[in-house]
């Protein structure tokens, strides 16, 4: 694994529950943007939230994911 990729890893899972929780509501409600995060991220994230909050939620983020764009 790529060195940053550990770094990104390392940061999302220091997030409290109640932090991780709350990134989630901002993708959710579209106030957060996916877009232009890099898939290999996305999996990470999705699979960290899957772990913590469960996977419907994680569900969720990676619909948000596949209908995002990122802006030119």
């Amino acid at each position: 694994m790529q060195k940053m990729l550990r770094i990104f890893l390392r940061r999302i899972k220091l997030l409290t529950r109640y932090d991780l929780e709350y990134l989630v509501r901002l993708i959710l409600s579209g106030e957060e943007s996916l877009g232009c995060v890099p898939l290999e991220y996305i999996e990470l994230f999705i699979e960290n939230v899957s772990e913590r909050l469960g996977e419907e939620v994680a569900a969720q983020v990676k619909n948000c994911y596949n209908n995002s764009e990122c802006p030119d």
